[in-house]
């Protein structure tokens, strides 16, 4: 075979993966290199072809094998034997394309010359074991092919690099997935977490861009498709147990998952989020949270003396930290003193403690999640406010359930009005506290005409007494509106408050108000043509 078919870079290139993957200092490495030299010098490689960066090959050994060879990322190649990556077979096809670029003795010694240092480390902590394959150690290789595969695009601008990134390079990466399916769900999250992390940094880099309007809109919902696939696959690894193979990776991830929150200023409440939920649920083991820690306060530290972009991603990172480790005090001084608008922030906090029926904790957290919320009502528009402070309330809801704790409810209710007022009505109807909702409504100062007739006819069968202040409000505004059709109201009002003086037995009182407001309104010749039409004279 003629040599110049083999590209000496590309080839190069693959042996300083082989090199970097294999240790000459271990035995069982030793002898993958020495098995696989034995089967290239016998001449055991045949049907050597390429197509592209790939070699395909057979190696004849105790039975057939059928070897194809990536050259750009040797851990993605494979071969048919069963045997760990990897194998003898795939060692004596590379030597064999090597031998044809440059003198095999060159491998060897830059081989020997260069332990993987890394791989030992990785064994000292426990977090290799024997019969791991060393393809699925560390998380770089993955981290490296995400890499080339952004790169391709990396000439595209605006809303055209978003679209490659979401159409072409996710869906060929979803592709190349190890074959190991305890891996997948962790390649999944990384792979998704580093585009995440691509776009960020793309929009910060085009903040000022006159298209940055478009290009953040259409970044947003590529943004939220990949959260919500990390989510999707940190579910399925929580239902299932990881392969010992799997923690090498973890160890690998937290450097990649760390770039969540350095990758620029856009999407603060996402990238916050996801990398809250990997450490959470992925990486929460006690000493790597404690260097995780130190690494943020050391940047902390950093970014503070500098006056850094990344001082609350360092904040918010290590408050989840000690919310993890229940020290809630130290959150909730930060949050008390400052003027920034974070409740999104706590509401992964506030859920955790409602699942794990924490009740004794989310009433300390209840003032300081309150101020959060009147902080954020004064920030954000009327639709972000009304949607966020709903779903605050529902976890509130949650916790009366299952607490039992209505006083803590209906003080979040009458806190967090106007933006309350749907919640706290249907919750004091439901309790029939109808004293409440009388007060609730003159404080609010809706019309009757937005009640329900049936609730109306219900709150005059069980609580007659709470309409009357209702209803002489509604019939004066009424009245003041000076037009027929607002007479016609106040006539409807006036039989109803007739009504309900009858059911509470104070007559006297209807006909003292009747005859005071005949009186006071007999110019408005309308409004008294429609109390006789009323047949209320």
């Amino acid at each position: 075979m003629p040599s110049h078919i083999f590209d000496k870079q590309l080839v190069l290139h693959c042996s300083e993966q082989v090199i970097n993957m294999l240790s000459p200092e271990t035995e069982e490495h030793r002898e993958w290199i020495k098995k696989g030299f034995l089967l290239y010098r016998q001449g055991n490689v045949f049907n050597v072809k390429q197509e592209g960066i790939f070699i395909s090959a057979a190696v004849e050994d105790v039975e057939r094998a059928y070897v194809k060879l990536d050259l750009e990322y040797f851990q993605l190649s494979s071969c048919s034997c069963s045997n760990e990556f990897p194998c003898r077979h795939l060692i004596a096809v590379f030597l064999y394309i090597y031998a044809f670029t440059d003198d095999l003795g060159n491998f060897f010694s830059k081989w020997k010359e260069n332990p993987n240092k890394k791989l030992a480390v990785l064994k000292e902590e426990g977090l290799i074991q024997k019969g791991m394959k060393p393809s699925e150690q560390p998380a770089d290789d993955w981290a490296e092919l995400f890499k080339g595969e952004l790169d391709n695009v990396e000439t595209l601008f605006g809303t055209q690099r978003i679209y490659a990134i979401w159409y072409k390079v996710y869906p060929l990466l979803k592709k190349k997935e190890p074959k190991n399916r305890g891996l997948k769900p962790l390649y999944h999250i990384m792979l998704a977490s580093s585009l995440l992390v691509e776009i960020c940094r793309f929009c910060h880099q085009n903040e000022t861009n006159t298209n940055s309007p478009a290009l953040f809109q259409y970044a947003a919902q590529v943004i939220e498709e990949l959260q919500l696939a990390i989510i999707e696959h940190v579910k399925q690894i929580k239902t299932m147990s990881l392969p010992f193979s799997a923690d090498p990776i973890l160890h690998d991830m937290r450097d990649h998952i760390r770039e969540l929150l350095f990758c620029g200023k856009a999407f603060l409440y996402e990238r916050v989020v996801i990398y809250r939920i990997i450490w959470e649920y992925l990486l929460n083991r006690k000493k790597w949270i404690e260097e995780e820690r130190t690494m943020l306060e050391h940047r902390k530290d950093d970014e503070m003396k500098k006056g850094g972009l990344f001082i609350l991603e360092c904040e918010l990172a290590i408050f989840h930290f000690d919310f993890l480790d229940k020290n809630d005090d130290h959150i909730i001084h930060y949050l008390h003193e400052t003027d920034l608008p974070l409740l999104p922030f706590l509401f992964d906090w506030i859920i955790s403690m409602n699942k794990r029926k924490e009740f004794k904790r989310f009433r300390k957290w209840v003032p300081v999640i309150l101020d959060q919320a009147n902080l954020y009502i004064q920030v954000e528009d009327f639709y972000d406010r009304q949607e966020t402070i709903y779903y605050l309330l529902n976890e509130f809801e949650h916790y009366r359930a299952q607490a039992g704790d209505d006083e803590t409810f209906e003080y979040a209710c009458r806190k967090l009005l106007p933006y309350s007022y749907a919640v706290y009505h249907e919750y004091l109807i439901e309790k029939s506290l109808f004293h409440t909702w009388a007060e609730l409504q003159l404080s609010i100062g809706f019309s009757l005409d937005d009640v329900e007739s049936r609730l109306l006819t219900v709150i005059e069968k069980k609580a007659p007494g709470v309409l009357l202040p209702l209803l002489h409000q509604e019939i004066a505004g009424k009245i003041a509106a000076k037009n027929r059709s607002s007479y016609k109201d106040a006539v409807k009002y006036l039989k109803r408050l007739k009504r309900v003086y009858k059911k509470t037995g104070d007559m006297d009182t209807w006909e003292h108000y009747f005859q005071h407001i005949t009186s006071e309104y007999k110019r408005l010749r309308a409004f008294q043509e429609e109390l006789v039409k009323g047949k209320l004279m």
